[in-house]
Parts: structure tokens; sequence; C-alpha cells
């Protein structure tokens, strides 16, 4: 070892706090024809303030080392560290974020030694890179638990939704044949559907068809794969056009549908997300201003402006007015 003792040994703080640590050696190095004090009792469970206050009043609340020949010190001192054969000691408290961690110390049992200033130093900043590193290992410990913890909370989520959406099949499933069976039943001998029911009919399936389309995303977006490496592209105002044209055969007793634009983007964008996203969107906020359109006879307006289009990806901001009353 760089300081030639001939033994290094740490007390770590193992219950208590400033005002009172009560410390315990678990770390010693000793060197060849030393004996180790590991299995003394002396020290394990040390109170500090109680037991040497003198160390206290140093190493915690002055937060200094103590360093001299064993022959110079107290004799409550003396009775401690005559008999691990300590003729000379440097002790250095180990200190990080202004809290005591405990001590590290150094003994030299062949010979009387005064401990140099830049040893001291050196020493002092030893014990604290030791505290360093345990700080460090601790953290990565804590943030390898909170990632096992993550990993965990997400397969316990992907199982969810798998059961979820399973859940959901089964009386889609039952939706789906039923409607197939009303479709057959309400046809007419000569192959004619009776007139009333198409539209609704035909919502019944569209809907069916999203519900099936939004559980894929579910199930596909809780993946590992969940990132498109194809991104898909639209023309906006096209789209939204072909939209509203269903939504007007599906809603034919709304008094009006109106879709405005603040202006037409004549070329295509890449979405940021998939095109079946964007339709469960546009989808949601459409039944929600059908939902909560108040009167019967209420209009139905959608406006879309665009942000300044210089890039590919597209942010659409969409306003939904709710007319309350017939125009």
């Amino acid at each position: 070892m760089i300081t030639k003792a001939d033994r290094v040994y740490i007390f770590d703080k193992k219950s208590g706090d400033n005002l009172r640590p009560v410390l315990s050696q678990n770390y010693e190095w000793c060197r060849k024809g030393i004996e180790s004090q590991m299995a003394n009792d002396v020290v394990f469970d040390v109170d500090l303030k109680d037991l040497v206050p003198r160390w206290y009043e140093n190493l915690v609340k002055q937060q200094k080392p103590i360093s001299g020949l064993v022959r110079h010190l107290p004799l409550n001192e003396r009775e401690v560290l005559e008999p691990q054969d300590i003729v000379s000691i440097l002790v250095t408290p180990i200190w990080y974020d202004d809290e005591y961690y405990g001590f590290i110390g150094f003994d030299d049992c062949r010979e009387e030694r005064v401990w140099s200033e830049e040893e001291i130093e050196l020493l002092t900043v030893f014990g604290s890179l030791i505290i360093a590193s345990w700080k460090y290992e601790d953290s990565m410990r804590k943030v390898e638990d909170q990632l096992k913890q993550v990993k965990k909370l997400q397969a316990e989520r992907e199982q969810f939704l798998k059961m979820v959406s399973h859940q959901f099949k089964t009386p889609l499933l039952v939706i789906k044949l039923n409607t197939d069976l009303l479709k057959q039943a309400c046809m007419s001998d000569s192959g004619d559907t009776i007139n009333i029911l198409p539209s609704k009919i035909g919502r019944i399936e569209r809907s069916i068809t999203k519900f099936e389309e939004l559980i894929e995303a579910i199930l596909i977006g809780n993946s590992n794969h969940s990132v498109d490496d194809n991104p898909e592209k639209i023309i906006f105002h096209n789209w939204l056009e072909d939209m509203f044209s269903t939504k007007r055969r599906d809603y034919n007793n709304l008094a009006k549908i109106d879709l405005s634009f603040g202006q037409k983007l004549n070329k295509e964008v890449v979405l940021p997300f998939s095109i079946k996203t964007f339709e469960y969107i546009m989808d949601t906020l459409f039944s929600n201003a059908v939902k909560y359109r108040g009167d019967s006879k209420a209009n139905i307006k959608f406006i879309m402006t665009y942000p300044k289009m210089d890039i590919l990806i597209c942010y659409l901001k969409i306003r939904v007015l709710v007319l309350t009353r017939k125009m």
C-alpha cells in the first residue's frame, strides 16, 4: 500500500445519525504477520459518542482526523488500542453530502510513526472516494431494481391488455354474427333489402370493423414492435372529404354536417402515427359531436386548419363546432 500501514480498516455507520452514530468495522486489510481484528467484539456496535467522546468531537463535530502515538493517547483509548498491538494510529472521517458515514483507520503495529499532513490529506480523500463508490453502487442497485419493477409492470400491463382484448372479441363476434342474421332476415323474396335498414346495418358493420381495428391497434401498440418503419402518407382534405361523405350516409337523420378547410394542402404528408389511429381519433371526435349536439336537428361543423407546412410531418388542429339550433 502507498501508506505502508500494517492494518487498514473501515468503520461504517450501522444506525443512528450525526448526533449519535453507531459504527461497526466491516472491512479490513492486514499486512502479512499482522493479526486481524475482525473477530474482536470491540470493533462492533461502537457508540462513538458514548465510548470515545474525544473521537466523536473530532471526527463528527469538527470533521477532523485523529492521529498520534498510542502511548500519548488518553487512558480509556489506550485500553482499547494497545491490546490490538497498535503503536501509531491515524483515523480520518468519512463525510458525504453533509452526512457522517464513519471513518477509515490506519494502524502501524511495529514502530512509532508520525503521520505527515500529505498522508493525512491523501487518506482523507481516499475515504471520500470509498463512500462515493458505495453511493454509486447503491444507486446502480436502485436503478436495476427500478428497471426490474418497470419490466414487471410492463409485462403485467401487456398481459392485462391481451386479456381485455380477448374478452372484447367474443361479444364482438356475437354482434357480428347476429348482424349478418339480421341482414339476411331483412331480405325480401325478390332479393331487395328493406329500404330503412341498409344504412343502419352498414353503420353497425362499420362500427364492428373499427372496433376490431381498435383492438388490433391496442395489441400492436402494446407490443415491442410498435414503431412503424414505413410511415404512412396521406392527403388530409381528400381523406376527410371521403370520411364525411360516409358520415353523411350513416347519420342521414342529422340536419347538416359541414367540413370546412382554412386552407387545402394538395400534397402528401407523413403521419407521425398510423392512418388507423387517425381514423379512430376522427371517429371519436365525430361520435362525441353527435352524442352531445343537444338539439336533434343541430348542425355539426368541422373546421380544419394547418400550421406552417415546411416539414413533412403534419400536426393537425381540428376544431369541432356543434350548433344547438338549426341554421
